[in-house]
C-alpha cells in the first residue's frame, strides 16, 4: 500500500484531534460531576435515567401537594378548635341558666353574652384560608358559606363536597370539610328521638331526653317514630242509686285550665226520650251543656272533661231520669295514653284514641315505656320500639308531651332558640317554669351533639393529618431512593476520569512528538 505525505499528515492530526476531544470529553464530565452528559455516552442509563427523573419530579410534586394538604387541614383543626372551645362555653352557660335563683335579668345578662358567642361562630364558620378560599363551603370555596337573613336564620350557600387534593400515585384526600355536615346536620334530641311539652301544656311537667334501650326496636319498621303522650286528671263517676238503665261510665279531665274554671263537679242528667241529656252544676243545679245527642260509646265533652256512658251487657243504655255524677278522684292521680300519630291509634287499646281515664297511671318521675305493659294495656298487638322516657313535675289534665324521631337542626337556629328562651324567661306560672327548663333541656342535649360532631370531624381531620405526614415520609424516602439510583446511573467516578485524563495527556503528547518526527523525515534532507 503506498502511503502519500498527506494520508500521514491527515492520520497525524486526527490521531492528535482524537486524544484532544478525548481530553476535552473527560474534562466536561469532571466539571459537570456527570458521567452521562448525552444519551451516546450510555443509551441504556441514559433512559433509565429519564424515566427515574420524570418519577422524581412527580414526587415532588405530591410532597409540595402535601405540604399544601397539610396548611389547608392544620387551618381546619385550629377552627375546629375555635368552634369546640365555643360550645363548651355554651354548654356551661345553659347549665349556669338553670339556676333556679337567676332573675330574669340574670337569664338575660346571659344571652347577651351568648349573642356574642353566636357573632363568633359565624365568624368560624365563614373562615378562610388565606387565599381567598373558605374553609366550610364544599366545592364552593370562593362562595361564602353562611349568611344570615335573621336572627337565627342562616343560609347555606355551600355544598356537601370535599375538595380533594392528590398526595400520592393512587391516593388523594380531603382538605376541607363542608359547613353542611359541621354545623348544620345535627340531631335535635338525644339524636335518636327528641322529646318536648307542647306549648299549650297549663302544668309544670317536664319531659326528659329519653332513652334508647334497644336500636333494634327503634329502627323497625314498623315503628312511626311519632308519638304523643297524653294526660288526664282522675274523676270518680257516680252511677244514680235509682238508675233505671244498667249503662255504665268512665271519664276524665283533658283541660285543666277549662275545669278548674267551673265547679268540679257535674251531674249528667238524661231526658225523656233517653237519647239526650242535660249536664248541670251539681251544687247550683245550673244547666251548663243542654239536649245532647247520647250514643253508646260516644265522647260527651263538658268543662273540660270527657265521658264516655255505654250500654250495658244487656244492650240497655241509660233511662229517663237516670244520672252520672263526676267530681275529682280522691285521691286525685292523673293517667296517660300514648297516641301513634301516623296511624291515628292509642297504642295502649289498640283503638282510636278514646276519653279518660287512660290506662296507665302517671307516677312523677316514672318510666314511660313505649312497650306494651300487660297489664293494664288491653292492645291485642303487643309492640315495643325500645325507648323510655320518663316526666316528672306536677302535670295537668290535657297537657301533651312529644316523641319524635331526631331531625337535624342547624346549630345557629338552635343557638338562638336559647338566647330567646333567656330573653323570654319565666313568670310565676308553672307553665312557663316548666317551658323554660324544656327549652334549657333541649339545648344541652342539642349541644352536647354538636359538640360530639365537631369532635367526630376534628378526629377525621387529624387522621388526615396523620396519612399527609406518612406521605410524605413515605415521599423522602422515594427521593432518596431516586437520587441513589440516578447516582448510579449517571455520575462520575472521579479517581478513574482523572486517571483517563492523564492517560489521554500522555496519548496526546506521545502523538505529538510521533508527527513531529514522521513529518520530519523526508528525502530532501538527503541532497
Amino acid at each position: 500500500m503506498r502511503i502519500s505525505t498527506s494520508m500521514i499528515y491527515d492520520i497525524g492530526v486526527a490521531s492528535m484531534q482524537q486524544s484532544r476531544g478525548n481530553q476535552i470529553k473527560l474534562q466536561e464530565q469532571l466539571s459537570s460531576g456527570l458521567r452521562v452528559l448525552t444519551p451516546s455516552d450510555d443509551p441504556v442509563a441514559a433512559a433509565a435515567a429519564l424515566d427515574i427523573k420524570q418519577s422524581q419530579a412527580l414526587n415532588s410534586q405530591l410532597n409540595t401537594n402535601g405540604d399544601s394538604a397539610k396548611s389547608l387541614l392544620i387551618m381546619e383543626e385550629s377552627a375546629l378548635a375555635d368552634a369546640t372551645a365555643l360550645l363548651q362555653d355554651v354548654k356551661t352557660f345553659a347549665v349556669y341558666a338553670g339556676n333556679p335563683t337567676l332573675t330574669n335579668s340574670d337569664r338575660a345578662s346571659i344571652a347577651t353574652e351568648l349573642n356574642s358567642r353566636y357573632r363568633e361562630l359565624l365568624g368560624i364558620a365563614n373562615r378562610g384560608d388565606g387565599n381567598g378560599q373558605y374553609l366550610f363551603s364544599g366545592y364552593q370555596g370562593a362562595t361564602k358559606p353562611f349568611s344570615e337573613t335573621g336572627p337565627g336564620k342562616v343560609a347555606y350557600a355551600g355544598d356537601s363536597g370535599q375538595r380533594l387534593t392528590q398526595i400520592g400515585t393512587v391516593r388523594t384526600i380531603a382538605v376541607n370539610d363542608s359547613g353542611d355536615s359541621i354545623f348544620r346536620a345535627i340531631k335535635n334530641g338525644n339524636g335518636i328521638f327528641a322529646t318536648a311539652g307542647a306549648a299549650a301544656n297549663t302544668g309544670g311537667g317536664i319531659i326528659d331526653t329519653g332513652i334508647v334501650t334497644d336500636p333494634s326496636k327503634w329502627n323497625s319498621a314498623a315503628n312511626p317514630r311519632d308519638f304523643t303522650i297524653r294526660f288526664s286528671q282522675n274523676m270518680d263517676l257516680t252511677a244514680g242509686a235509682t238508675n233505671a238503665g244498667d249503662a255504665t261510665a268512665v271519664g276524665g279531665v283533658v283541660n285543666q285550665t277549662q275545669w278548674d274554671a267551673g265547679s268540679e263537679d257535674y251531674t249528667i242528667v238524661f231526658n225523656t226520650p233517653p237519647n239526650t241529656y242535660n249536664i248541670k252544676d251539681t251544687a247550683t243545679g245550673v244547666v251548663v251543656q243542654s239536649g245532647g245527642a247520647y250514643s253508646s260509646g260516644a265522647t260527651i265533652s263538658f268543662m273540660g272533661a270527657e265521658v264516655v256512658i255505654t250500654d250495658g251487657p244487656g244492650l240497655v243504655g241509660p233511662a229517663a231520669g237516670d244520672t252520672f255524677r263526676f267530681v275529682p278522684s280522691v285521691p286525685p292521680g292523673l293517667s296517660y295514653d300514648i297516641i301513634d300519630n301516623v296511624n291515628n291509634v292509642s297504642l295502649l287499646t289498640g283503638a282510636a284514641p278514646g276519653a279518660a281515664p287512660y290506662l296507665r297511671t302517671y307516677v312523677p318521675g316514672g318510666t314511660i315505656s313505649l312497650a306494651t305493659q300487660s297489664p293494664p294495656d288491653t292492645n291485642a298487638t303487643p309492640f315495643d320500639f325500645g325507648a323510655t322516657v320518663a316526666v316528672s313535675g306536677a302535670v295537668a289534665s290535657g297537657d301533651t308531651f312529644m316523641v319524635k324521631a331526631s331531625t337535624n337542626q342547624d346549630i345557629f337556629s338552635m343557638l338562638q332558640g336559647l338566647i330567646t328562651a333567656l330573653q323570654t324567661g319565666t313568670s310565676a306560672s308553672p307553665a312557663s317554669v316548666a317551658a323554660y327548663q324544656d327549652s334549657l333541656n333541649a339545648a344541652m342535649s342539642y349541644f352536647d351533639n354538636a359538640l360530639s360532631n365537631v369532635l367526630r370531624v376534628r378526629a377525621d381531620v387529624g387522621t388526615r393529618l396523620r396519612e399527609v405526614g406518612t406521605a410524605q415520609s413515605t415521599s423522602e424516602g422515594l427521593s432518596l431512593q431516586y437520587s441513589t439510583t440516578l447516582s448510579g446511573l449517571q455520575d462520575l467516578d472521579y479517581a478513574k476520569a482523572a486517571s483517563d485524563l492523564s492517560m489521554q495527556q500522555v496519548y496526546l503528547q506521545a502523538a505529538q512528538q510521533s508527527f513531529m518526527k514522521i513529518t520530519s523525515l523526508n528525502l530532501f534532507s538527503l541532497l
